[in-house]
């Protein structure tokens, strides 16, 4: 299981340049906080812990809802009150988004694997697992006037500095689920009473603007996994790795 672990730790860490992507606080809205790259989020780590939905055909109903208002730019509320109102799973994340501003750096934000996966023993058991990074730097957000006044692209210069002045370090914990815990709807968030251990530390010692840097040219898809871990039936999860091959496609040939 450790040997299986390292591999894990090192996968989550080749693939978290995608996750310190761009984003434009002054102009957005709580809804739209998260770390995303155009149409594409990273699943494997989140900041809110929770999925937003648990049917993926409920989705353009979702994007249509936060549409942001040509006059205004922010989505128009009764649309999003009506979508909350139909769909009662997008209210956990909702809510988190409504109460919590976005962190004041990358560095002091938590990020959660949001989907259940499963680790799988030398002897064919399977242990239903999720994980989260845990700051060194400690979860510190923004004032509701730092969000009005922050600059474009500001956690991604924010990140630059930080690592210049020494690394940055999360602790890997993954948490162990129980018979009758849901493995297959992210919306519903697992006891934090569940067994969990550290599994590792990650390290951040360089970072860089994302614009031509080599990120933009790899499609992260979730599942790609190492040996002893694998995906479990949570539709949302399934459905992310042909979406995303999509929108990597699209991007590449600027569409």
């Amino acid at each position: 299981m450790q040997r299986r672990l390292l591999k894990l730790h090192a996968e989550l860490f080749l693939h978290l340049p995608r996750i310190f992507l761009s984003v434009d606080a002054g102009n957005m809205h709580r809804s739209q906080i998260g770390f995303a790259q155009a149409d594409e989020l990273d699943p494997l780590l989140e900041v809110t812990g929770l999925a937003d939905l648990c049917d993926v055909r409920t989705t353009s109903s979702d994007v249509e809802a936060s549409k942001p208002d040509p006059e205004t730019g922010k989505p128009d509320p009764k649309k999003l009150h009506e979508f909350l109102a139909s769909h009662p799973d997008a209210l956990a994340q909702s809510s988190f988004l409504t109460t919590n501003n976005p962190p004041v750096s990358y560095a002091t934000s938590a990020y959660y694997s949001i989907h259940t996966f499963k680790f799988v023993d030398a002897s064919g058991g399977v242990h239903p697992v999720k994980w989260r990074f845990i700051p060194h730097d400690a979860e510190k957000r923004l004032t509701a006037a730092e969000v009005a006044t922050a600059p474009r692209d500001f956690l991604e210069q924010r990140l630059i500095e930080r690592v210049s002045k020494g690394p940055a370090q999360w602790d890997m914990v993954v948490y162990e689920g129980e018979p009758g815990d849901p493995e297959d709807d992210a919306t519903i968030a697992w006891p934090e009473a569940r067994k969990h251990f550290k599994a590792g530390t990650l390290t951040i010692t360089q970072a860089m603007t994302q614009s031509g840097a080599e990120c933009e040219k790899i499609n992260f898809d979730p599942l790609v996994m190492s040996d002893g871990i694998a995906a479990t039936n949570d539709p949302v999860l399934l459905f992310r790795s042909p979406a995303y091959a999509i929108s990597f496609a699209k991007r590449l040939s600027g569409k």
